[in-house]
């Protein structure tokens, strides 16, 4: 469980909280309000606050389910012990005129947004 405070950049009250592995997939099957009340919870461990019934009422929550998502079917790439350089640029071949960019085309920035900018440069 790992909380960010994207909202400093704007000065807004905004926070991203990422779950992975096991504890994700199950929390997919949870509803948003449910979600709500566990991260409160947890945030509530080091930060008081967070249990201010006023705080919670509050609180609008977004949240995505990559799992069960067509498009996405879980988050970012990773390795494998079977992952060569090469498995990247079989990835990254083109289909006709058709190219392919993203971060699992990437072997030096593989599962990062940089590694997907890197891509796309290269490909355009």
């Amino acid at each position: 469980f790992i909380v960010l405070n994207v909202g400093r950049h704007k000065h807004e009250p905004l926070l991203a909280a990422f779950y992975a592995g096991d504890i994700a997939m199950r929390m997919e099957r949870c509803s948003d309000d449910e979600i709500k009340q566990r991260v409160l919870t947890a945030l509530a461990r080091f930060w008081p606050g967070a249990a201010d019934p006023a705080l919670q009422a509050s609180v609008e929550v977004l949240v995505t389910r990559w799992a069960s998502d067509p498009y996405a079917l879980g988050s970012y790439s990773y390795p494998t012990p079977a992952t060569t350089e090469s498995s990247y640029e079989e990835l990254a071949k083109p289909v006709g005129r058709l190219f392919f960019a993203g971060e699992h085309c990437n072997p030096i920035n593989p599962g990062l947004v940089h590694g997907a900018v890197e891509t796309g440069e290269a490909t355009a």
